[in-house]
C-alpha cells in the first residue's frame, strides 16, 4: 500500500493524499508537467504555470492547516500536522530525484509512531480538568440525620430516573469497535444517548441539596459523570479523531474506578449512620451493595 503510485508519476498515493493532488492523474493542474516534476521543481502541482511557486512556509502555514482545523482540540490532527511538515520539508529539501530515500522513510515512520505513542500516553495520564466547582453546588451546612436521610434518597431516586439505554455503556462501546472493525463508520452513534444521558445526570446533580459532609463527593460524582459523558463524546468522534478515541480507551475504566470509590462513600455513610430504606424509597438503591464489602 505504502509503495502504490496509481498514476505512475513518481508520487506515491499517500503522498497525494498530502499534496491533495488526483491519485488517478499524473498531471493533475494539466498544465504540462507532472505532479512529482512541479513538486521537485518547486511548483504548486495544483495551480497551472507559469505563477506557480511552490514555497515551504505556504505548506506550513496554510496547505497544512486547511485539513486540521480545530487542531487545539483534534489530537490526531496535530500529529498529522507535525508529520505532513516533516514530510513536505524531507521532500523538497532531501529526496534524491523525487524519491525519499529508505532511510528517510523509515525515520519519518519511527517519528510519527513516537509521536501517536507520546501523545496517546500523555493524554492518558493527564486528569481532566474539573468541570463543576464547590460553587455550583447549594450546600447545607447545619444538617441532621434527617437532611442526610433526605439527601439520600434524592440522590438515588435521581440515579434511578436518569435516562440510559437498557445495554450497559460497556457493552455498547465494545459493540461498537467490533461494528467500526468490520466497516461501520456509524457505528458510534449508537453511544450518542449514553453521552447525553451521563451529562444530563451530572447537570441534574446540581439541583440537590448537599450536607457539608458530602460536598467533596457530590462534587466528585458530578464531574465523573460529566468525564463519562466526555469519553462517550470521543469515541463517538473516533472516526474524525482516532487518537482522542484511543486516551477515551484507556482512561474510561480510570473514570469506571472513580465512579466506585465514590459510591463507596455513600454506602459507608449509611452504614455508620445505620440508614435503611424501604422498596419505596429513592435511597433503597443503595441497598443492594449495604449486602457486601465491596
Amino acid at each position: 500500500t505504502l509503495a502504490l503510485d496509481t498514476d505512475s508519476d513518481g508520487l506515491k498515493d499517500w503522498e497525494e493524499l498530502l499534496w491533495k493532488t488526483d491519485i488517478r492523474n499524473a498531471d493533475t493542474d494539466s498544465d504540462g508537467t507532472t505532479d512529482n516534476e512541479e513538486i521537485l521543481a518547486k511548483r504548486n502541482p495544483l495551480v497551472a504555470g507559469p505563477d506557480d511557486t511552490l514555497r515551504l512556509p505556504d505548506l506550513q502555514d496554510k496547505s497544512v492547516s486547511s485539513y486540521t482545523a480545530n487542531q487545539d482540540e483534534n489530537l490526531t490532527a496535530q500529529v498529522a500536522k507535525d508529520f505532513a511538515v516533516s514530510y513536505f520539508t524531507s521532500k523538497l529539501t532531501g529526496s534524491e530525484n523525487g524519491l525519499l530515500s529508505e532511510k528517510t522513510e523509515e525515520t519519518l515512520a519511527n517519528n510519527v509512531l513516537g509521536s501517536i505513542t507520546n501523545t496517546i500516553t500523555a493524554q492518558s495520564a493527564k486528569p481532566p480538568s474539573p468541570h463543576y466547582s464547590s460553587t455550583d453546588f447549594s450546600v447545607l451546612y447545619t444538617t441532621t440525620p434527617q437532611d442526610v436521610r433526605a439527601y439520600i434518597n434524592k440522590l438515588g431516586t435521581l440515579f434511578q430516573t436518569a435516562s440510559f439505554p437498557e445495554q450497559s455503556d460497556f457493552e455498547a462501546i465494545m459493540a461498537a469497535l467490533s461494528q467500526a472493525s468490520n466497516g461501520n463508520e456509524e457505528s458510534f452513534q449508537g453511544l450518542i444517548p449514553y453521552s447525553k444521558g451521563y451529562k444530563k445526570l451530572a447537570e441534574d446533580m446540581k439541583t440537590l441539596p448537599v450536607p457539608e459532609a458530602f460536598l467533596e463527593t457530590h462534587k466528585g460524582m458530578a464531574n465523573n459523570f460529566w468525564n463519562l459523558g466526555m469519553r462517550m463524546d470521543q469515541f463517538i468522534n473516533l472516526h474524525n479523531d482516532p487518537l482522542s478515541g484511543f486516551v477515551a480507551l484507556n482512561t474510561y475504566a480510570q473514570e469506571a474506578t472513580v465512579s466506585i470509590e465514590l459510591l463507596r462513600f455513600v454506602i459507608y455513610e449509611i452504614k455508620t449512620q445505620k440508614l435503611s430504606f424501604s422498596q419505596e424509597e429513592g435511597g433503597s438503591l443503595f441497598n443492594k451493595y449495604l449486602e457486601t464489602e465491596t
